[in-house]
């Protein structure tokens, strides 16, 4: 490998490597410090053991959307120390490994997806005089788009959407609960989705691109 090839390499594992380490310090004095950390450590042993950078990458969204399932699933929160913190990640690792377009194709997708969501809510809730929502589930939409991009960030967007509204539907009318007060963690749905197009992604890509065809 001549100098220059080896100089970006070592270039772009340097900025992975700063870009874990300023997610862990983000999240060190968080309840769940323990399973971000555990996280950090796994998506740096990829990077020692050669993996693509893109696969370290998918590891550290793979690991946030786990942590943010089971905390909006239990608390109905979703974390700025994850969901802002990751996003910060995601757009450090854009300059690292341009997988989904580079910085530009992260910060497209972190705004194509959480922006008309986001005044779409804002609109809603005008209309029926209502507070707005939360914005956890946006931020949650800005950082799946920063680290998938536009077409795998609206797959994933579908697929929670959909899974949110067969299960949730079938889960308030088999419990007997009010579906206008009970509150589905529509965040979970969108980590299940998330994770989905992390494993899946490039086959449901191309069927999804073969049947508009």
């Amino acid at each position: 490998m001549n100098a220059p090839k080896l100089q970006l390499v070592r270039t772009r594992e340097q900025t992975i490597e700063e870009a874990l380490q300023a997610l862990t310090n983000v999240i060190a004095d968080t309840s769940i410090d323990a399973a971000a950390r555990r996280a950090c450590a796994i998506a740096h042993g990829e990077l020692h053991a050669c993996r693509s950078p893109e696969t370290v990458k998918r590891l550290i969204l793979a690991s946030l959307l786990e942590m943010l399932f089971w905390t909006d699933l239990e608390t109905r929160l979703l974390p700025d120390v994850l969901t802002l913190g990751g996003l910060a990640a995601a757009l450090c690792l854009a300059l690292a490994v341009p997988g989904t377009g580079g910085l530009r194709g992260a910060l497209l997708g972190a705004v194509l997806l959480s922006v008309p969501l986001w005044a779409l809510a804002k609109a809603y809730a005008r209309l029926r005089r209502i507070e707005p929502p939360g914005l956890g589930d946006i931020k949650l939409l800005a950082l799946l788009g920063a680290f998938l991009g536009v077409q795998e960030g609206l797959l994933a967007l579908l697929i929670g959407s959909l899974t949110g509204s067969i299960l949730g539907l079938g889960y308030i009318l088999g419990t007997g609960k009010n579906p206008r007060t009970y509150a589905l963690p529509f965040g979970s749905f969108l980590c299940v989705g998330g994770l989905i197009v992390i494993f899946f992604g490039g086959e449901l890509v191309r069927l999804w691109m073969g049947a508009g065809m």
